[in-house]
């Protein structure tokens, strides 16, 4: 009888042990890339606010490299552009976001950064803003997870441009609003002193048609007949993981 009570007694442990479901393993949580509050092409697809599409078509990593491997024109450089969302949890239901100009591998040293802001006109028209970055604020905030956190939109500095943003469905264009002057800005090079941003931007990439101004409001450079062909990168595979977010 005690044979047969511990058989009994065998297998069920045996069954209660074997029969135990493993926990699944909660997903590692990402670690946090200069690209991370972007968002894929396929994101972007599903999207149904204008303002959000136009929004983060202009977010990622873009870069002329494919049209220089097959011009031969001098007067097109070389251009890499990082544009990150910032202020996404400090200004909740605004579409802050940074501009990083940067020469091909080196994107520790941007040539250029201009903070922007995105609102909605009307049903069709968005506005676009730019701002200056004060000292205080330069350098390389754009990649860190908490970014600017510690600033707010008053301590930049408000340039008297603005341009507009219209177009339909993933392909939207940009130019100057009328009666606009140029952006006054030194930050891209001492020598010039206005942007006039244009083009046209989907989920390819964009054509930029930027005019640069000098001190006397001449034209240093016009890509307006030389459009830059900016294609865009994989948001989920940054050229720059590795410089910028080395894994800890």
């Amino acid at each position: 009888m005690q044979k047969i009570q511990f058989l009994i007694l065998f297998l069920l442990s045996v069954t209660i042990v074997f029969g135990q479901k493993k926990k699944p393993k909660k997903n590692k949580k990402e670690a946090f890339h200069y690209l991370s509050n972007c968002k894929t092409t396929a994101e972007i697809e599903k999207l149904n606010s204008k303002l959000e599409i136009v929004y983060y078509l202009h977010m990622g990593e873009f870069s002329n490299q494919e049209q220089m491997d097959t011009n031969t024109n001098p007067q097109v450089k070389p251009q890499e552009v990082i544009r990150v969302p910032i202020w996404q949890k400090e200004r909740v239901g605004e579409y802050w976001g940074i501009t990083c100009l940067v020469s091909p591998n080196t994107p520790l040293k941007p040539v250029g950064q201009m903070i922007f802001k995105m609102s909605k006109l009307n049903r069709d028209t968005m506005l676009f803003e730019s701002f200056g970055l004060p000292e205080e604020m330069k350098g390389n905030f754009w990649y860190s997870e908490k970014g600017f956190a510690n600033f707010k939109p008053n301590n930049l500095v408000k340039l008297s441009c603005k341009h507009i943003i219209i177009g339909e469905k993933m392909d939207y264009a940009m130019f100057l609003a009328a009666g606009e002057a140029p952006c006054p800005t030194r930050e891209l090079h001492e020598s010039v002193h206005g942007i006039e941003l244009g083009g046209t931007i989907n989920l390819w990439g964009s054509r930029s048609t930027t005019v640069y101004y000098g001190a006397n409001g001449s034209r240093i450079r016009d890509n307006k007949n030389n459009p830059v062909l900016l294609k865009r990168g994989d948001v989920r595979n940054p050229k720059y993981k590795d410089v910028l977010n080395p894994k800890k």
